[in-house]
């Protein structure tokens, strides 16, 4: 059965929120702006941990929500495989992108089960990171594959190009990494007096 447009447009504000979350979580964590924007890091350290944590456990949670193949949730995972029955090929094309980052996708679910959705008694939240590490790089990745399926699936439905919804996930990623930056430049400038 083909998604229905209430089911892609679903998918499309999970990948949303992922890539506000990612982009917010990238300007914290990237070693030039860790640098650049120390003082104000220092300054109001509870504030930007509590962000950095935040966008970091909002990225886990929206990744495997976005594979968890339950039959009765709306996921990215279960609409590639609802594709089969009216666009077996591209179905195929999209479950192989998928599983070519199977590994990161399962590390992210570990991830959001031994902490963030429940704590492993056996190890704690930084032991879990050493024992499933995943790179920033990594990361990006996988929101470009989630994005990419996603752009797809929303063509299928007939209302948006690929391309647009690829281009709104740009934009989405740019403006909030822009806003964040201005943010934090604002209280390098202004909030440390």
């Amino acid at each position: 059965m083909k998604p229905t447009g209430q089911q892609i447009q679903d998918i499309i504000g999970q990948v949303t929120e992922l890539t506000w979350s990612y982009a917010i979580w990238w300007e914290l964590v990237n070693k030039a702006n860790r640098t650049a924007y120390k003082e104000a890091f220092e300054a109001f350290p509870n504030y930007f941990t509590a962000t950095f944590c935040s966008m970091q456990q909002g990225i886990f949670v929206i990744i495997a929500r976005l594979f968890d193949k339950r039959r009765d949730v709306v996921s990215l995972a279960n609409l590639v495989t609802s594709l089969k029955s009216t666009d077996p090929h591209l179905a195929r094309q999209l479950a192989l992108e998928i599983d070519r980052n199977r590994s990161l996708i399962e590390t992210c679910q570990k991830l959001r089960h031994r902490v963030y959705g429940h704590r492993d008694v056996s190890l704690s939240p930084q032991k879990s990171f050493q024992n499933f590490p995943i790179k920033p790089k990594d990361l990006r990745i996988l929101l470009q594959t989630i994005q990419f399926a996603t752009a797809t699936l929303a063509e299928v439905e007939g209302k948006n190009t690929k391309s647009a919804i690829l281009d709104n996930f740009e934009h989405c990623e740019r403006d909030a990494a822009t806003e964040a930056k201005m943010i934090i430049q604002c209280i390098q400038e202004h909030g440390l007096s």
